[in-house]
């Protein structure tokens, strides 16, 4: 099963407890603001392989969504496709996702794209760490 949402963020509380019902979903693409709350509900999910988020109307994510897609990498089980380009991630949110990436094995034999997303060398040390 496949999901590419687009969302009010008024609706987002809503949107996460039906999402986390959704067991066998393997696909989510969401349009920012993908709240961290969503995305702690894709935590939950067993059959989850690729997760896709775009922001829109400027928004950047904010250090809260990068804790739960930190969580997200921590915790996914078959996740091997993970795209946020263009989410502005910057340095600090590279650095809080930087231990989910660190524990998420799995990834290495598939996609992570982290492009236009403002990363500097700090950022890249964050990852070269690793």
């Amino acid at each position: 099963m496949s999901l590419d949402c687009h969302l009010e963020r008024e609706y987002a509380h809503y949107f996460a407890i039906g999402l986390r019902r959704c067991e066998s979903l393997e696909d989510y693409s969401g349009q920012w603001p993908v709240t961290a709350e969503i995305v702690e509900s894709l935590t939950t999910l067993p059959m989850l392989e690729n997760v896709g988020v775009w922001k829109n109307r400027g928004l950047a994510i904010s250090p809260d969504e990068c804790v739960a897609l930190r969580e997200l990498l921590l915790n996914a089980n078959r996740l091997n496709h993970l795209d946020l380009s263009g989410v502005g991630l910057g340095n600090d949110g590279l650095r809080l996702l930087a231990e989910g990436l660190a524990c998420y094995s799995s990834l290495a034999d598939g996609v992570l794209d982290l492009s236009s997303n403002d990363i500097g060398d700090e950022g890249l040390h964050a990852l070269l760490r690793l």
